[in-house]
């Protein structure tokens, strides 16, 4: 299979409710804000579920912010209750977490490669 930027390449259905998303051509994987307790990454190429990154049961279902970060071996997100989450991301295990507010929503996230 080949990947060329602006074109679908394939679609997969979700049941679910969805978010932001963030995708990693190379490692052929994505990461989806599921809405309810975190993010799924999935495999590209089949569609697989690899795994939930877990926040917890979100009380407000807005989109929240997801990307990869450190060559992809991380995941950060956003969630309802004011925290940012840092993930590993082969193993899903929380590395830091990060208030942002007290009570507010993380929206938006962005990582920066240096």
């Amino acid at each position: 299979m080949s990947w060329s930027l602006g074109y679908i390449v394939e679609r997969h259905a979700k049941d679910l409710n969805s978010g932001n998303a963030a995708v990693d051509i190379g490692r052929r994987l994505c990461v989806i804000d599921n809405v309810g307790t975190g993010f799924d990454v999935y495999k590209m190429d089949s569609g697989t579920l690899v795994r939930t990154l877990e926040t917890g049961r979100a009380k407000k279902t807005f989109p929240k912010g997801v990307a990869f970060a450190n060559n992809s071996c991380a995941v950060m997100g956003g969630s309802d209750h004011g925290l940012v989450y840092v993930f590993e991301r082969k193993t899903g295990q929380v590395l830091k977490k990060l208030r942002h507010s007290k009570s507010g929503g993380i929206e938006t996230i962005s990582v920066l490669r240096v």
